[in-house]
């Protein structure tokens, strides 16, 4: 296994203070980087991660967003996913067949071995330390990918003639329990339990992509995606139903902070628009910003929310 180690120097970049517009009810941080803030993980209240989508970046917090330091450069390319079991353990995925692990926090990463250059590793989730799964999609046959591992990715199995009939599995992944995950792809979602058959396919009866999961308790969910695409699910995910689009951009994240109260981002509109909130549950969405760039990603940390996105937007939200 090859061992990436990276020099303590390079944590020390010079911090740029981005100037970029305030969101009502949010705070806005300082960001140390003007690049594209794309996915991040958090372990608890203070302590979190976050990966940068183009540079291979791979940054973290411990003082609940007010600094962040550059940990490791994994390399040119873009990351997907990040996922962290405790303190100590995480992983990132992306693409070129790019899975790394680490086991100090992140201070030192290591390539995983055994993954075509073809595949596009848009996800990454574990039960607990031992038993994980890597989703994604070969970028020239266009099929998905899923690879899973009982011994902390010593070995992974190769499980993608299971779901053949699903196209391009994305970052699109949600926690629906502590035996039961979510993952999106192109017009089907996939759940996947802790059981060997625990994988089972819904058609959405939509031909769009699916860029973001989530589930506000055991039958309530929401999926979003490109072209504006909204859907809902009413019993755990059997079926989805779409709802009146608001925009034909890409929506890349949705969270529901309590039974009324969503926010969901993505891509800017014509109309410069990257936010939208909803207080009825979803049945309506209004505008929350103008002018902004692309918006990436909302992350639930216990009582706080964070938003990441394009030019160091780095925004959190109490609730």
């Amino acid at each position: 296994m090859k061992k990436f180690y990276f020099l303590l120097a390079f944590l020390f970049l010079t911090p740029v203070s981005i100037k970029s517009q305030n969101i009502v009810g949010w705070d806005k941080h300082k960001s140390p980087l003007t690049e594209t803030w794309h996915n991040a993980f958090f372990i608890s209240y203070s302590k979190g991660w976050a990966i940068l989508h183009q540079t291979g970046l791979v940054l973290q917090t411990t003082d609940r967003g007010k600094t962040w330091i550059v940990q490791a450069r994994l390399g040119e390319g873009y990351l997907e996913s990040i996922f962290f079991t405790d303190e100590k353990s995480g992983w990132v995925c992306g693409e070129q067949g790019r899975l790394f692990k680490t086991s100090d926090g992140g201070k030192n990463w290591s390539l995983q071995n055994g993954f075509e250059e073809t595949s596009a590793l848009s996800a990454v989730y574990f039960f607990g330390k031992q038993h994980g799964f890597v989703f994604g999609s070969d970028v020239v046959t266009r099929k998905s990918l899923i690879f899973e591992t009982h011994n902390n990715g010593k070995t992974w199995v190769n499980r993608s003639q299971e779901i053949d009939s699903v196209v391009s599995l994305t970052d699109a992944i949600y926690p629906l329990n502590k035996n039961t995950f979510f993952v999106g792809g192109r017009g089907y979602i996939l759940r996947v339990g802790k059981s060997k058959e625990g994988l089972k396919i819904f058609d959405t009866k939509q031909s769009g992509t699916i860029r973001a999961l989530f589930f506000q308790n055991l039958k309530i969910g929401w999926a979003v995606g490109h072209q504006g695409l909204v859907l809902k699910t009413n019993d755990g995910g059997e079926n989805w139903e779409k709802k009146n689009s608001f925009t034909n951009t890409i929506l890349r994240s949705i969270v529901f902070v309590d039974e009324k109260r969503g926010f969901i981002v993505g891509n800017r509109n014509d109309k410069g628009v990257s936010m939208w909130t909803t207080n009825d549950g979803g049945e309506t969405w209004q505008e929350m910003n103008k002018d902004f760039s692309n918006l990436h990603r909302l992350v639930l940390a216990k009582k706080m929310l964070w938003l990441f996105g394009a030019n160091g937007a780095i925004y959190s939200h109490s609730h």
